[in-house]
């Protein structure tokens, strides 16, 4: 049995896994950023509809707010980008004195 042409299959494997190490680890850096990105629209949206303002946009982001009795909960999710994953963020606050 001849080994002629191993290398050439031993390295096609090598890059293979490295391309696709590469790619898991933009996917998780890409999750990560996206998740930090749900984090600070949930604040700035509880922070906005304590005040009974409307939550500012971000993009891709998706904004639910809700109310009950005298406290406001907004609920952030947005898809991950390379992993098929949908990241949520909530935050809650006190309505604002005066605010319904």
């Amino acid at each position: 049995m001849s080994d002629r042409g191993s290398v050439t299959v031993e390295t096609a494997i090598a890059i293979a896994s490295l391309i696709a190490t590469i790619v898991a680890g933009l996917g998780c850096a890409t999750a990560a950023l996206t998740y930090i990105q749900c984090v600070d629209a949930a604040h700035e949206a509880v922070r906005a509809a304590a005040r009974g303002a409307d939550a500012p946009p971000v993009d891709g982001v998706r904004i639910q707010t809700e109310t009950a009795g005298d406290v406001v909960r907004a609920t952030a999710s947005a898809d991950a980008g390379l992993l098929p994953l949908e990241l949520h963020a909530t935050a809650e606050a006190a309505l604002e004195p005066g605010e319904s």
